[in-house]
């Protein structure tokens, strides 16, 4: 078995908004289907600022990404605290959020 990684994936959308993807797996090539929802999301929601999505392998901000989803999500918390080889979470939020730059520097 694979090692389990974490990575924060991020498109800017046109309204001011970011759309994140919090991926953990032990299969890198699931990293494009996330990239791939992320995008089609991203066209539901009204389009993206720029055609670039960032993909991040998480070291110590898996600690930033989890605080925020624990504080603003906290039906998340049980499936990150059980996982074992994969779990997904998307969310879109405000460029004015006060959480938005503490993720964004972790790309």
């Amino acid at each position: 078995m694979n090692k389990v990684e974490h990575y924060l994936i991020t498109l800017q959308l046109n309204d001011g908004l970011l759309l994140h993807s919090y991926l953990i797996t032990n299969q890198e090539d699931r990293i494009k289907n996330i990239v791939d929802r992320l995008i089609d999301k991203a066209d539901e929601l009204g389009g993206c600022y720029l055609p670039v999505v960032l993909v991040t392998k998480l070291d110590s901000g898996v600690k930033v990404v989890q605080a925020y989803l624990r504080e603003r999500a906290p039906q998340t918390r049980q499936w990150i605290d059980s996982v074992i080889d994969f779990h997904h979470t998307m969310w879109a939020m405000p460029t004015s959020d006060p959480y938005a730059a503490h993720l964004m520097a972790l790309h």
